[in-house]
């Protein structure tokens, strides 16, 4: 960061931070693949953890009371399926949403 003094308009000179126009561009870039690295991993171990889950699912389904067969079948994929089914439906909700912005 830059320091410039300024005038605060009564003839008294303050310092003020101003950023480096130089600068700015690669805190941006470096946060930027930080972020992509973190849901990257998140999402990595997400679908690592859902891909364990599935072996067990129907004997905890069958836990719960459910005792032909085929319900079996069909609660498991249900219950595996409304994870991704939905955040898929929820989203264009959510795409509607105001983006706030730094420091206006």
């Amino acid at each position: 960061m830059n320091t410039s003094n300024t005038d605060d308009g009564a003839g008294n000179k303050t310092a003020a931070n101003v950023p480096s126009p130089a600068a700015e561009p690669e805190t941006e870039s470096r946060y930027w693949r930080q972020n992509l690295v973190v849901c990257l991993i998140g999402s990595f171990t997400t679908i690592v953890a859902m891909t364990l889950l599935l072996p067990f699912l129907p004997l905890y389904v069958e836990q719960l009371g459910v005792k032909d067969h085929a319900a079996i079948v069909q609660w498991s994929g249900a219950a595996y399926g409304a994870t991704f089914l939905l955040p898929h439906w929820l989203r264009p909700s959510g795409a509607s949403l105001p983006i706030s912005t730094a420091a206006s």
